[in-house]
């Protein structure tokens, strides 16, 4: 625990629970399948997730990132990691006969054009997450703009996180809610104090500031338990 701005900062999670929980992540997704994670807030937390994805020959998933590389990410980025590519060896020319034909390739030719796959839907990022969580949560609305009410949409919302906990940290919920209900509290004093007067409901840009602190208020772990329940929304 510390103390920032008079606040107290309680962290849930310890660093080395987080790294134990991605790794398994990382391990289901090198068996052949695809995930998102949060990038980590500190560089020293980033260089740490980084070398576990090295450590377990995950890649950033081209497909959807381009040729972007490690350091163009920052601290709450979300991020598709998938099994890294083995280097294939070039094949010989006995291997493809068509090379031996002036460089054409006789077989591509019966075999015809190879289709196109279908382009895949770019990965969403962060602040697209949270928006699409705030509409799922938001049913309040205010001069004809929709809100996150703290009495109905926040317990629904810290009742799915806390279904997302690990096991072993189901009783820690009871404090994660009132951390939360923490967060909230004073992202509708800062809405307010700048002039915007919403009731006991956030709009959708200060829903983004809630969810920002909630995740340097709880930790590193709670940024894997976010996004698996802003996933649920995209």
């Amino acid at each position: 625990m510390g103390d920032s701005e008079g606040t107290r900062n309680i962290v849930i999670f310890s660093s080395t629970e987080y790294v134990a929980e991605q790794a398994v992540r990382m391990g289901h997704v090198a068996d052949g399948g695809q995930a998102e994670f949060f990038v980590p807030q500190t560089s020293a937390q980033r260089q740490a997730f980084w070398d576990l994805a090295d450590k377990n020959g995950m890649c950033l998933d081209t497909s959807y990132h381009g040729t972007k590389g490690q350091e163009d990410f920052r601290s709450g980025d979300v991020v598709r990691l998938t099994k890294c590519l083995g280097d294939s060896s070039s094949a010989t020319d006995e291997e493809n006969p068509g090379d031996l034909q002036g460089g054409v390739d006789f077989l591509a030719e019966r075999r015809g054009p190879l289709p196109v796959p279908d382009p895949e839907p770019a990965i969403p990022s962060s602040s697209h997450l949270i928006q699409q969580a705030f509409d799922a949560y938001a049913t309040g609305s205010h001069s004809g703009e929709r809100t996150f009410l703290r009495f109905v949409d926040l317990k629904a919302f810290a009742t799915d996180m806390g279904e997302q906990l690990p096991q072993r940290k189901r009783s820690a919920f009871a404090e994660f809610s009132a951390v939360l209900e923490n967060c909230f509290d004073d992202t509708a004093q800062l809405q307010s104090d700048i002039g915007i007067r919403m009731g006991s409901g956030l709009t959708q840009k200060f829903f983004q500031v809630f969810i920002q602190k909630a995740m340097h208020r709880l930790g590193l772990q709670v940024a894997s338990v976010l996004f698996e329940v802003l996933n649920q929304h995209t």
